[in-house]
């Protein structure tokens, strides 16, 4: 479990076995006690068809404290505070060949961040990631705001609209930003 500096957002980082299945690795988001995204797959497919995420064993985790402000320019605020707590888990992939992998996972009081790095190691000197499979299983009742696609040429102009998530079809595009109130 990772906390943010005041406690209230928490991101829990579990693996559980489905039924036949291995270990897959899962986040939660949570603040002040309510569900912000439930339990939701992480992972990555390499173009050779390696799959991280779904037969994954927790070797480690090694957790700092992030304190530290810059400043910018142009932008909404000049002087920007990063506050947040971070933990790296080592992680190894076990399904085809034995492959360390790792999960970055920040809380921060507005938000989390999570990203996945993967280290140079033995008999495995190139990478090329052809899907990233990170989900976001919202609660019920949960409303987007965003507008709608047709294609990845679609011009982004247009008007955003409000949609229960559980009602946007699965293989809609969707443009960025997503905006999802629960």
């Amino acid at each position: 479990v990772v906390r943010s500096p005041d406690g209230r957002v928490q991101v829990e980082i579990s693996t559980r076995a489905a039924t036949g299945a291995g270990s897959r690795i899962q986040y939660r988001v949570s603040l002040s006690g309510r569900t912000l995204i439930d339990a939701s797959g992480l992972g990555a497919r390499t173009r050779d068809g390696v799959e991280f995420g779904r037969d994954t064993l927790i070797l480690g985790y090694a957790p700092v404290a992030i304190d530290s402000s810059f400043e910018q320019f142009p932008g909404k605020r000049r002087h920007v505070i990063d506050r947040a707590n971070e933990v790296t888990l080592r992680l190894l992939e076990y399904a085809t060949r034995p492959l360390e992998w790792q999960l970055v996972v920040r809380a921060y009081d507005d938000g989390v961040a999570l990203r996945y790095r993967f280290p140079r190691q033995p008999g495995w000197s190139r990478l090329e990631l052809a899907d990233e499979q990170t989900e976001f299983a919202f609660p019920a009742g949960a409303m987007a705001t965003t507008s709608m696609l047709e294609s990845f040429t679609t011009s982004h102009e247009s008007t955003y609209e409000r949609h229960r998530v559980e009602e946007i079809p699965a293989n809609r595009l969707l443009a960025l930003p997503l905006l999802v109130e629960v």
